[in-house]
């Protein structure tokens, strides 16, 4: 059969954009689904049907390529995606109305490298938290003063901020976030997303973040979260702009009439699990 004139001259530009972002597409799907058919369940539907081909043809621009992490195929390849190297945090609340919120933190990566033996537990590197050098950046570019500086039996600033809010004595929602020094602002934000902006818990979590934490004198903004439209307008102002990919992993728990939502940030590895 011939092929279609439709197609973009052979090795253009054009040409090369198109096949190679329905290579990566059909890449995605044998990534996720194939495997030894005794052994697992091929939908083979998926690699039969003309209507996804057509679907996948259409959900193409050769103008720019579409991120392959943002494929949902990622996600569930990855098993929701990598563990992460550094902070955890847990949203929990239990049938009798008990609730946690709790945050553990490892600092930099793999925290200090060193697993207390016999224990499969890691060490955290978290006395780069101290102001090691008054007036100096830290590992997340946070310059402290003299009160935070080190000092026998003195324990170190932290920015985790496991969160528990109420209303009239009753449990409302729970909240914590990895992310380091951006992890006050992302759970403020949230908060406020929540209760000023009364958005649902998913639309508060995926709602676009931004970041000042003194110095640098920089805002950090989500760059595919925050219009560039906005983000032109806030440098015509002054302000100096970086963008960033991400900003924090929101965890939480929120009550809605008589249910409770449970969802995690899209950005990152959580998992919501209900009873």
């Amino acid at each position: 059969a011939e092929l279609d004139s439709r197609l973009p001259r052979h090795n253009s530009a054009d040409y090369i954009a198109l096949l190679s972002e329905i290579e990566k597409r059909w890449y995605a799907n044998r990534n996720l689904y194939l495997g030894d058919p005794d052994f697992v369940d091929i939908p083979l539907e998926i690699f039969q049907s003309a209507h996804t081909a057509r679907q996948i043809a259409q959900s193409i621009s050769m103008d720019h390529p579409f991120p392959a992490r943002s494929l949902p195929q990622y996600r569930q390849v990855m098993g929701i995606s990598p563990e992460s190297h550094q902070t955890t945090h847990v949203s929990i609340r239990d049938a009798a109305g008990n609730a946690v919120s709790m945050t553990y933190t490892l600092n930099g990566s793999f925290g200090s490298h060193f697993v207390a033996p016999g224990t499969g537990i890691l060490l955290n590197n978290e006395m780069d938290d101290f102001a090691a050098k008054p007036g100096h950046p830290n590992l997340y570019g946070l310059v402290q003063g003299q009160a935070n500086a080190i000092a026998p039996g003195k324990r170190m600033l932290s920015s985790m901020t496991p969160t528990i809010v109420e209303r009239d004595g009753e449990l409302v929602g729970l909240l914590g976030t990895p992310g380091g020094s951006t992890i006050i602002t992302s759970v403020l934000q949230v908060l406020l997303n929540k209760i000023e902006f009364r958005m649902s818990l998913r639309a508060a979590q995926e709602a676009g973040r931004f970041h000042q934490q003194w110095l640098p004198d920089t805002v950090y903004v989500e760059e595919a979260r925050i219009p560039e439209k906005v983000q032109q307008t806030l440098r015509q102002r002054g302000f100096k702009i970086v963008q960033r990919k991400r900003l924090a992993d929101i965890q939480a728990i929120w009550r809605s009439g008589t249910k409770w939502e449970i969802s995690c940030d899209p950005r990152g590895n959580g998992r919501p699990v209900g009873y």
